[in-house]
């Protein structure tokens, strides 16, 4: 694969678990600020972790030799597999969460819509 794809292929699997996420966590009043700020705030917290758990375990097998590649390429080439591998992770725990939620009818939900 070439770097590109594996850049879209991450960028899909984040948007698939914002998908996923928006299923579990709704919005009761369109009109409080503060459950809007919150929630758009969960979206950027999760597309962090991605990023930085991402990083976190390329900054790791970055340092396994393989092939005679440099550090940089090796770099490059991991940091988009380590998202989609995070991502495919987070999307199988928000996907339970869902399966939870719907078919169990275990009623899961963030500590702000408890209130």
């Amino acid at each position: 694969m070439k770097l590109r794809h594996l850049w879209i292929l991450a960028v899909l699997i984040c948007i698939i678990h914002e998908i996923i996420d928006l299923k579990f966590t709704t919005i009761s009043n369109i009109n409080d600020v503060g459950q809007v700020v919150i929630h758009v705030t969960m979206i950027f917290a999760a597309l962090l972790t991605f990023f930085l758990f991402g990083l976190f375990f390329t900054l790791i097998f970055s340092f396994i030799p393989f092939k005679r590649r440099s550090y940089k390429e090796k770099f490059k080439w991991l940091l988009p597999i380590m998202i989609c591998f995070i991502g495919i992770v987070m999307c199988g725990f928000s996907g339970y969460r869902v399966y939870l939620k719907e078919k169990k009818g275990i009623k899961l939900s963030p500590v702000h819509l408890i209130e």
